[in-house]
Formats: structure tokens, C-alpha cells, sequence
């Protein structure tokens, strides 16, 4: 079988010690916590496995700062219950260390990830990962329900559905990008479940159908497709659209028919899914989104401007300006877009803080102050000889920037007098 690798970022290492002190009073921020359980078949029949997925976001846990570092330290329970017996119960310690105070706060948003690995027999289970924030006496608990099949001993079974951004195949076999999100509104082009098929029959023709559900059970849509899955144990994926579905959780089951007989299942999958109202940060009207076209010179082309702007709907721009902060996106299958949310930050202080003739944003303080940022260094001189204040601002490091803004008439309205690089464009360093 072909390989399949999890494009994570850096696994964690981790220390075994045990909880000391009392069960955190407060909670953790659970919302931005991923957890997931997913099953597949073992190495024989009457055995499976679980797959345990935890992502955890730096923004979760409370840093202290200590010398020039901000640390913080976190533990971790995974437990596996199910069938009268604890399957799996694992607890580790893991110390952070960052120099980075945005880091701590999620710009960009970092993650502690974590897989473990349950075997065990078919049969109905619940998993759970504890997070306590050990230093400021927080924690938080996620479950998830899992039911367990003899996979290998049925004629065709599907395992449990992962949610996945990206698949890049190669010559060895599969990169998958997982989410680290139920909310498929965080990307705009589709989003794809990946799973196992474990087939005994002579078929290679099948169709599979993708049937979405409110909680309560209420038909809400239907895709269907043929899918070619060989004899034995495969792995597979199929690609959804995330539009077109109101706000809210669903449940999307996937059902596997033979090409030939459609009206009879061979088997079923499903799992939860959430539809946000919109990406964090992504206008929500029509004026809104022409005033963000607008606001993109300092960080788009004039070409990729106009393809936004000439969409032929509302609906036509809004995907080509998702798509285009999609292209920057550092962290791609999150709820937030941190390139986008810093460059709109920098647009409210740019208007806050150098508002004159003209909305700050649009002043040359402005202009600097979202391509660049905050400067390393600010000289001012309100009281020159000549009547003029000048502000200058210097940028270090492989910029090596030292601009000059000056007020010729007293009113706060500075001018750039050093000229900035043609081109330069608002880049999100993280």
C-alpha cells in the first residue's frame, strides 16, 4: 500500500510525569482547541485501531514572561474508554518557550500537535484529551464518540472520515494537510474527506454519495460520483464543496454503493461538520467588500485588484478575494487568516493614529506603517528652525530604512521625503 504522510509541522516531544495539585477550577478556551477520534481497521480481523488528533493552539495557554523568554507548561491526558475497559490513558508534561510575545497570542497562530494510537476491538468507544494549563490553573475536556467496526471481516467497510485542506500526491504516495478545524467555511474552494476502504468484493466500479444532515436528522443535500477503489485495503479521498450550506453543524455521511446498484448501501461513514457565517476577518456585505477592494493597494496587485473587482456577482467577488488571501494565508485550514487580520489591524491603527486631510490609512505615515509596520526606531523634531516637524523612522535588518516625514504646515500633515522602494508590498512576516 502506498504511503501516507501527515504534513503536521513539528511533532512535540514529550515527558511522562504525573498531575500534581487539584483539577483546574477555570477553562481553557475549548472552542479553539481540535480534537479528533478516528477509526480504522487493525492488521487482522477482530482488531482496529483509533487515531487520536490533537491540536493546540500557544493563543490557548497563559505565557508568563520570564527574562526575555515567555514560557508556559501544559499537561495532557488522552484516554480511550469503551466495552467495560480503559483501552488507552496516557498523561505527558510539555514546557514552551517562546522569545516571541505574538507567538503567545497567536500571530501567527502556532500549534502544539499530538497523534496517539488506540488498538482495540470493534465496539463503541469514547475518547478524550484533558488540557490543564498547569502554571494558571486551567483546563479544559473534549470528548469524542467513536463506534469501532470489524472492518476486515465485512464485505465492504469504510473507516472513519478525516478532514483534510490539501492532498499532494507522489511518487511514494499521499501529503495530507488535516484541519485543524471542523468549520469547512475556512476554505473557500472545498475541503476533503480522507478515509480507508476495505474491500473483499470482485467490484472495483462503486459510487459514493455525500449526504448532509442538520443533527436532528433533516435531509439538507445530496453530491454523488463514481469512485474507482481497488480489492483489499485502500485509501481514498473524495472533495466537497464548502458553499452553498447554511450556517450552522451538519452531519455529512458518506455512503458507498456498487456502480451497478445504487439503491443498496455497502456501507456508510459519517461525521460532524460546521458551516461559520464567514472566515474571521471576511466582510460580510457588498459595501464592505467593495471598501476592502479598495483598501488592498498596499498589499495586491492593480491586476489582481481588477480580477476581484470584476466578478460578476457579490458572490463571484467574494471567492476571488477569499481566494487571493488564500494565497498568503501562513496557516491554511484555521478559522483565522493571519495575513489578512494583521493587514486590516494595521489599516484601523494607520486610521487611528495618522488621521489628516485624508483617513490614515491612505496618509504616507499610513502607507509606511501597513507595508512596513511598526518602526524600530522614531526620532522626532517638532521644533526645527525652519518651522517644520519631521518625524524619522528607521527600519532595521535586512530593510535598513531610514525615512523621513515632514510637516510643512503645522497641522499634523506629514509628507514622506525619502522615497520608499518601488513595489514594496505588505508582507506578513508572523
Amino acid at each position: 500500500m502506498r504511503q501516507v504522510l501527515l504534513v503536521i509541522g513539528l511533532w512535540a516531544a514529550v515527558v511522562a510525569v504525573p498531575l500534581v495539585g487539584p483539577l483546574a477550577a477555570q477553562s481553557l478556551d475549548r472552542e479553539s482547541i481540535f480534537f479528533d477520534a478516528i477509526p480504522f481497521a487493525g492488521r487482522t480481523k477482530d482488531s482496529a485501531r483509533m487515531d487520536l488528533y490533537l491540536a493546540l493552539p500557544y493563543a490557548t495557554l497563559k505565557f508568563e514572561r520570564n527574562g526575555g523568554k515567555y514560557q508556559a507548561r501544559y499537561q495532557v491526558t488522552f484516554t480511550v474508554q469503551g466495552e467495560g475497559k480503559k483501552w488507552l490513558d496516557t498523561t505527558f508534561t510539555r514546557d514552551l518557550s517562546t522569545a516571541s510575545y505574538d507567538a503567545t497570542v497567536g500571530r501567527p497562530a502556532r500549534y502544539e500537535f499530538f497523534q496517539r494510537k488506540a488498538f482495540l476491538p470493534p465496539g463503541n468507544y469514547t475518547a478524550t484529551a484533558e488540557i490543564v494549563d498547569v502554571k494558571n490553573n486551567l483546563a479544559g475536556t473534549i470528548r469524542r464518540n467513536a463506534t469501532v467496526r470489524d472492518y476486515l471481516a465485512e464485505r465492504f467497510a469504510l473507516s472513519g472520515l478525516m478532514l483534510v485542506s490539501k492532498i499532494r500526491e507522489n511518487g511514494s504516495g499521499h501529503t495530507i494537510t488535516p484541519m485543524f478545524t471542523e468549520n469547512i467555511s475556512t476554505l473557500p474552494d472545498g475541503y476533503f474527506l480522507f478515509f480507508e476502504a476495505y474491500n473483499n468484493t470482485s467490484d472495483t466500479a462503486f459510487r459514493l454519495t455525500a449526504n448532509y444532515s442538520t443533527p436532528k436528522g433533516d435531509p439538507v443535500a445530496s453530491l454523488s460520483f463514481p469512485k474507482s477503489l481497488p480489492t483489499g485495503r485502500s485509501q481514498a479521498w473524495v472533495r466537497l464543496p464548502s458553499k452553498n450550506l447554511a450556517k450552522g453543524l451538519f452531519n455529512v455521511e458518506l455512503k458507498a454503493t456498487t456502480a451497478a446498484d445504487t439503491n443498496n448501501a455497502l456501507a456508510t461513514s459519517a461525521r460532524l461538520i460546521r458551516v461559520a457565517e464567514s472566515l474571521d476577518g471576511m466582510p460580510l456585505t457588498e459595501a464592505e467588500l467593495d471598501e476592502k477592494i479598495v483598501q488592498l493597494r498596499y498589499v495586491a496587485t492593480q491586476s489582481e485588484v481588477d480580477d476581484i473587482r470584476s466578478g460578476s456577482s457579490f458572490d463571484e467577488k467574494k471567492r476571488r478575494y477569499a481566494a487571493f488571501w488564500e494565497r498568503l494565508d501562513p496557516t491554511t485550514g484555521t478559522q483565522k487568516n493571519e495575513a489578512m487580520i494583521e493587514y486590516f489591524r494595521r489599516i484601523e491603527y494607520a486610521n487611528d493614529k495618522f488621521r489628516s486631510y485624508a483617513a490614515g490609512w491612505l496618509t504616507d505615515m499610513g502607507r509606511v506603517y501597513i507595508i512596513y509596520g511598526q518602526p524600530d526606531n522614531v526620532q522626532r523634531d517638532p521644533f526645527r528652525r525652519d518651522g517644520r516637524a519631521v518625524e524619522v523612522w528607521q527600519y532595521y535588518g535586512q530593510r535598513n530604512l531610514r525615512l523621513t516625514f515632514v510637516d510643512d504646515n503645522g497641522f499634523g500633515d506629514y509628507r514622506l521625503a525619502t522615497a520608499i522602494p518601488l513595489g514594496d508590498k505588505y508582507q506578513y512576516k508572523g
